[in-house]
């Protein structure tokens, strides 16, 4: 994430200030947290303020800061598998999921839909979790200060990484689950959650082997997400030739799975 401008720690000051009350670690009443909400709403501070307390009070109503203190149910642990293990180019988490494999129907023929929102809350706080790690870490904070300018600060620039890198492969993905209304549901509650409450920490996105049914999908998506997100998506369909380069640029093969045309483990 870029480092704030002269004119947007201002803004964040103000805005810290108008919501203090309910920043209680050191780390919201920080820079870099503030500055999310902020430039999610386009440096409105009134909409900035209004968005991080209604946030703030989701996550009390439904318990969000425990999530990872609670284990994912085992039938939601195996159908539904994904990775943090890899880092980018500049030291940021790489999240990758095959979505083609994630059929979400199952986890309503089995009575699971309340065990697979807890997943939904608890990969947006295992990724937030590694963003964290990845500036404790002694190779996250070199990384980190060697960024390139519009990437996540100057090189000399103790500004810590904020932000995430998303691979999704969509291959196997079929008609049959975009017509299941309530499976499609429960996958469009991971970009509804992210967009309202975790704000500007996915710094791009890679859709690979994107179906010929996908635009269907995107056009749902993009009811949900902001335009500023949406910006930060690549599609891709199945040839290998036009979305391996994508990847190359942002992660490399050691640290990416099989499944995006890596080496490091099998998704």
């Amino acid at each position: 994430m870029v480092e704030p401008s002269e004119e947007e720690r201002i803004l964040i000051s103000q805005l810290r200030e108008h919501v203090y009350d309910i920043l209680k670690t050191e780390e919201q009443r920080s820079d870099h947290f503030v500055m999310r909400w902020l430039r999610a709403r386009n440096g409105d501070l009134d909409q900035a303020e209004d968005m991080i307390r209604k946030s703030f009070e989701w996550r009390t109503e439904n318990n969000v800061d425990s999530a990872l203190k609670k284990p994912l149910d085992p039938f939601i642990k195996a159908t539904f598998p994904y990775s943090l293990r890899g880092k980018d180019l500049q030291g940021r988490p790489v999240f990758e999921v095959c979505l083609g494999d994630w059929d979400i129907r199952k986890a309503i023929d089995e009575g699971k839909e309340e065990e697979f929102l807890h997943l939904v809350h608890y990969v947006l706080e295992e990724i937030v979790e590694e963003i964290r790690a990845s500036n404790d870490s002694e190779e996250g904070s070199s990384t980190s200060k060697k960024m390139k300018d519009g990437e996540g600060g100057s090189p000399s620039s103790p500004f810590p990484n904020t932000q995430f890198t998303y691979l999704v492969n969509w291959e196997g993905y079929t008609y049959s689950q975009l017509l299941h209304w309530r499976a499609v549901q429960h996958l469009l509650k991971f970009a509804s959650q992210y967009e309202a409450h975790y704000p500007e920490i996915m710094y791009k996105a890679v859709f690979i082997n994107c179906p010929a049914i996908f635009p269907l999908f995107l056009s749902l998506l993009k009811t949900i997400l902001a335009q500023k997100t949406l910006s930060k998506i690549e599609m891709f369909g199945s040839n290998r030739d036009e979305w391996e380069p994508a990847l190359d640029a942002l992660v490399e093969e050691k640290e990416r799975s099989e499944s995006f045309g890596g080496s490091l483990y099998h998704l």
